[in-house]
């Protein structure tokens, strides 16, 4: 699938077309490469052992939330994001990049040239409905696969976190930029979420934006 579990990770919730993320290639700036990323089956695989996994507080009190778990709850939530994230205005539409995929982008990407994609990215991804992961494994197991090669992961009761922070370059290009990544997901859920931003602070304010959504549409 990719030569890391970042690369896979970048594969799998940025393919777009259009005005949608765009695929870019990319190395784990903290880890050697070493394993790719989950299996791609249609058919069911074990999935990993989460027993051992260190527990940890899942920044902004994410494990305080209800997590959306249908298409339509997700949509709700998405509508209660903010006008602005960072100082970056929110793309008009929420994006269904295909029929398990939606995202909500700020801000436009200019260290990439040649198509428009936004510079913060939030998506959220049934892994029941698409063909790269084991239908049988959920977010949390997906979450905690990729926490191999993570920046700081956790276990915040049903909820798996990872941090990541990624170097990129668009294909044909030397050049490259850092991508500040974060996904999670519970146990028991088959959604997986991630955000993605040019900068820490913007990851996390994207991440306090979710929360504060999440919180309004479960009113």
């Amino acid at each position: 699938m990719g030569s890391t579990v970042l690369l896979a990770v970048v594969l799998v919730l940025n393919i777009g077309a259009g005005d949608g993320p765009i695929a870019l290639t990319g190395t784990d700036s903290t880890a050697a490469p070493q394993s790719t990323g989950p299996p791609s089956a249609a058919q069911e695989i074990p999935p990993p052992d989460l027993q051992g996994f260190p527990t940890a507080p899942a920044p902004d009190e994410l494990a305080t939330v209800a997590l959306p778990d249908t298409v339509s709850a997700v949509t709700a939530l998405f509508e209660q994001l903010p006008a602005a994230v960072a100082g970056h205005t929110r793309l008009p539409q929420i994006d269904r990049v295909s029929p398990e995929r939606l995202s909500v982008g700020y801000g436009e990407d200019r260290r990439i040239s040649g198509g428009s994609t936004a510079l913060l990215w939030l998506l959220a991804i049934d892994l029941t409905r698409g063909d790269f992961f084991p239908p049988n494994w959920t977010g949390g197991q997906v979450v905690a696969y990729m926490a191999r090669q993570a920046v700081e992961a956790g276990r915040d009761g049903s909820l798996f976190w990872v941090r990541n922070e990624t170097s990129m370059n668009v294909p044909g290009s030397a050049e490259q930029f850092l991508v500040y990544g974060m996904l999670w997901g519970r146990v028991d859920s088959s959604w997986m979420f991630s955000v993605q931003a040019d900068t820490r602070e913007s990851r996390d304010a994207l991440l306090t934006a979710f929360v504060a959504a999440a919180k309004s549409a479960g009113r």
